[in-house]
């Protein structure tokens, strides 16, 4: 998102949401049914990133497999159905300000500081 004169790279925009999803999601002891494909962590990390860019489902799915080509992605199908099914707006219009919150807080520590390199590193270690 260009607003004012911040303007944040789509992958440190997608570690952060990576992050923040990983925190949101509920985990829940399924005992029935076909296991999911994807994890939710990563349908909310896509869809908080595509909230962010107001991109289209379909720019995102085709950013996740120019960033990461070997890696299994959701369709924008998928993206859509989980956005509309499982997700809803006010969930998502949460997570976005968090993410808007955490990009400020790394703006302010900058991204040479050891706090900065930890927060992003976590989000990597996860994945």
């Amino acid at each position: 998102m260009v607003r004012g004169k911040h303007v944040y790279r789509p992958k440190r925009v997608f570690a952060v949401a990576l992050r923040l999803a990983q925190e949101a999601e509920k985990k829940r002891e399924r005992k029935r049914g076909r296991p999911p494909t994807y994890p939710d962590y990563l349908y909310l990390a896509l869809l908080i990133l595509r909230s962010y860019y107001n991109w289209t489902y379909r720019e995102t799915e085709a950013f996740f497999r120019d960033l990461f080509p070997d890696e299994p992605c959701p369709s924008f199908q998928a993206l859509h159905w989980y956005m509309r099914k499982k997700l809803g707006e006010e969930k998502l219009h949460k997570l976005l300000e968090l993410l808007k919150e955490r990009l400020r807080f790394l703006e302010k520590v900058s991204s040479s500081s050891w706090i900065a390199r930890e927060f992003l590193n976590g989000a990597k270690r996860k994945s």
